[in-house]
């Protein structure tokens, strides 16, 4: 049996590497925000952006294109009426905006698009652009996207007010999702459980009480490094 001290200094070497890679989005971002940090800009077309808890973004607004980069995290963006497309790249694929409000998110090698209001189109590795109507959201990864699917708006601004709302979410996203509101790094060490569905509601100012919970209602451990990593583990 592997013993709680090589399952710690194991996770904690994942998570210093995980943490390199991660903080590697966005080294050179312009704009930043802290864990748990909510920011609203404005650009210098008038369009707004609020990001959620550590992401980071750079803005590149020429005489022909505005286009802003995530480089990790969320934004909301609401796009002001300009003769320019405006345009969000993350994760290897590029939204482009033709109404006014929607939501990107990139966590986990994940892009998630919504469409709050209006449309857009997503465009990701050789596959055409797809036109995502309000109401309805796409995500895709480095393999392609995924089908339109509709989406719960209300669990889309969730973040806005401080809480995080999954419905039949895999345990591992909602653990990245968790991971981008507290400090030290969580580790999922088995697959076996990476798929497990979760519906809950959280309150983002109180990440540890989520992944308690997560804890009592699921077959998982947790095991800890206050400060350091947070080691998720079967418990079986």
């Amino acid at each position: 049996m592997i013993s709680r001290r090589t399952l710690v200094v194991g996770a904690i070497a994942t998570a210093v590497g995980a943490g390199y890679l991660a903080g590697r989005h966005g080294l050179f971002a312009d704009v930043t925000t802290g864990i748990g940090e909510r920011r609203t800009l404005m650009l210098a077309d008038g369009s707004t952006v609020e990001l959620g808890s550590y992401s980071a973004m750079s803005i590149e607004f020429t005489d022909a294109a505005r286009q802003v980069l995530l480089h990790r995290g969320e934004g909301f963006f609401d796009v002001a009426a300009d003769g320019r497309p405006f345009m969000v790249a993350s994760g290897g694929g590029t939204t482009r905006a033709l109404g006014t409000r929607f939501d990107v998110k990139y966590v986990d090698d994940l892009v998630t698009v919504v469409a709050i209001e209006h449309a857009v189109t997503v465009e990701s590795g050789d596959r055409p652009a797809v036109v995502i109507e309000q109401g309805w959201q796409l995500s895709y990864d480095r393999a392609g996207p995924g089908d339109p699917t509709r989406a719960d708006l209300e669990a889309a601004a969730a973040w806005r007010n401080d809480r995080i709302m999954v419905q039949d979410v895999p345990l591992h996203l909602v653990l990245a999702e968790l991971d981008r509101y507290r400090r030290g790094r969580i580790v999922l060490l088995s697959r076996q459980i990476a798929d497990i569905p979760v519906t809950a509601v959280f309150d983002t100012r109180r990440p540890d009480d989520a992944l308690q919970t997560i804890a009592d209602t699921l077959p998982i451990r947790l095991l800890q490094a206050p400060g350091l990593v947070t080691v998720v583990y079967p418990d079986w």
